[in-house]
């Protein structure tokens, strides 16, 4: 629990500092530590690719979300 809470944070800030480079290979790797879905993981890179912080931001919501859903459970 306290390594996601962690890699979701740093990635949060990431996304949320604009001055800070986006680079796709890290912030694929954060993606495919919380979400097994592989299309989720490719829009997270390539919106790394394209520096769509906003994207990677919803994209990020929505796995925190699921996460929370199947703890949940």
């Amino acid at each position: 629990m306290e390594y996601y809470s962690g890699i979701v944070e740093g990635l949060e800030e990431r996304i949320n500092n604009s001055e800070k480079p986006l680079n796709s290979i890290y912030v694929m790797n954060i993606f495919n530590h919380l979400t097994d879905d592989e299309s989720i993981i490719q829009e997270a890179y390539n919106s790394a690719e394209m520096n769509d912080r906003n994207t990677l931001y919803i994209l990020l919501q929505n796995v925190k979300k699921e996460n929370k859903n199947v703890k949940d459970k």
